[in-house]
């Protein structure tokens, strides 16, 4: 027998005074007994029950979600704007005048429609004046020249056609007396030739007859040319009248058809035609008041065959619309819960915001003006709407047909424009950053 006491044996009681220690040592003899039995190491732990696990399962995939939705999501930021819907309303376009002058007429009035290349005014171009006031001073100054010359002309050839008549008779005079001593000396020649073969004359007598005779002919002769050089110098004299006038009449010519050029140029020039159809919203020029190159003379606002509308939206996101974005219009006599909008496209943005000024023109009612386009200058945009004609109204509808009736022209409407679609992580990020006070 061993004197170890065995391990379930009864422990001795311990004195009084040392009850709760031995309670104590107890307790932890018992606990490690347990650690050191077999059947006790094999056992399972439980941390988390099947709930936890679903609640687990279930925040994971709400936080994919949530991460795969913000970077393949798409949050669109969209403009709201104001305006009316009217067929007359459209991007105004002014008319100027194309170089410096003075505006003589304008032919239209506020309101009034205007075709393509119709003419709208006129204007007096100040270069085109001169160039046709200088053409009309030449032409002037070749027509007095030619007046001057041909009057110089007719005299001189007056005075030397009466110098040549004077000298035309001596001439002739001249030959007429030549030839009475041709003939008298011929007779003279003829009868000492005949006394010379009688004997009865010399051979000097007859050398000094036909002397004369040669003599005779030749003054005749002299004076037949020196009248032929009288004719001729009074043909020339003519055909220099003709050269010197001929010559004046090609100039003049010349200038005439400058002149008509000129005159063509001013009128052609200064016409002032419509670029487009539309309608005449302002006349802005004053009839025999100087313009210069740009200045306006006529507004007018293209004309729009079907219902178009016009919208204001805040500069600080309408600078963002573009021609050609997609917009849905919500007429205000049509529920868009109940009817949905109507589809349309943005065909023409100011380049700026417009003043109250010209809002007010375009609209042409300062009341409607300060109710659509409030105290901000506006940035304007026009919407062409989507035609449908199977529906009432003939527009195309984001729900169904649209309501059961027309939509008249002057209403008032609004419009949403998306003007882009970011991915949610866009967004968040810099929240976050100026959340936690970060730089980005």
């Amino acid at each position: 027998m061993s004197d170890v006491p065995a391990a379930n044996a009864p422990t001795p009681a311990a004195p009084s005074g040392g009850t709760a220690h031995a309670s104590e040592i107890a307790y932890r003899q018992q606990a490690l007994d347990k650690l050191r039995t077999p059947e006790q190491v094999d056992r399972l732990m439980h941390v988390v029950g099947p709930a936890g696990w679903i609640l687990l399962l279930s925040i994971i995939v709400v936080l994919g979600f949530a991460l795969y939705w913000s970077l393949a999501g798409r949050i669109a930021t969209s403009v709201e704007a104001q305006g009316i819907l009217d067929p007359a309303f459209g991007e105004q376009h002014d008319i100027v005048a194309p170089a410096a002058g003075i505006l003589r007429a304008v032919l239209v009035r506020p309101g009034d429609s205007v075709k393509k290349g119709e003419l709208l005014a006129k204007v007096e171009i100040l270069s085109d004046v001169e160039m046709r006031d200088n053409a009309q001073r030449t032409l002037q100054s070749l027509q007095q020249e030619r007046t001057n010359q041909s009057a110089f002309w007719d005299n001189f050839i007056a005075a030397q056609n009466q110098d040549f008549a004077a000298q035309r008779a001596t001439l002739q005079d001249q030959i007429k007396w030549a030839g009475e001593q041709i003939t008298a000396r011929q007779q003279i020649l003829t009868s000492l030739m005949a006394l010379e073969a009688k004997g009865l004359a010399t051979s000097v007598q007859v050398e000094s007859a036909r002397d004369d005779l040669i003599s005779a002919s030749s003054s005749q002769d002299s004076a037949r040319n020196q009248l032929q050089q009288l004719q001729a110098r009074s043909l020339d004299i003519q055909n220099q009248r003709q050269t010197a006038l001929s010559n004046l009449d090609d100039r003049i010519l010349q200038a005439q058809e400058q002149l008509a050029n000129a005159q063509s140029q001013l009128h052609q020039e200064g016409r002032i035609v419509a670029d487009m159809d539309g309608v005449v919203v302002e006349r802005e020029g004053e009839i025999d008041t100087a313009v210069q190159p740009g200045s306006p003379i006529v507004a007018i606002q293209k004309a729009q065959p079907i219902l178009r509308g016009v919208f204001f939206a805040e500069p600080r996101l309408g600078k963002d619309v573009r021609v050609g974005m997609s917009v849905n219009v919500a007429p205000s006599t049509a529920s868009p819960s109940r009817y949905g909008t109507i589809r349309g496209k943005i065909v023409w943005v100011s380049p700026a915001p417009l003043s109250m000024q010209a809002v007010t023109q375009q609209l042409g009612n300062a009341t409607l003006a300060q109710t659509l386009a409030g105290n901000a200058p506006p940035i304007a945009f026009g919407v062409a709407l989507e035609r449908d004609p199977s529906t009432p109204s003939g527009f195309a509808w984001t729900s169904g047909r649209g309501p059961d009736q027309a939509i008249e022209t002057g209403t008032l409407a609004s419009a949403k424009v998306s003007i882009r679609e970011d991915a949610p992580a866009v967004l968040i990020v810099p929240a976050i950053r100026r959340l936690l006070g970060i730089e980005p």
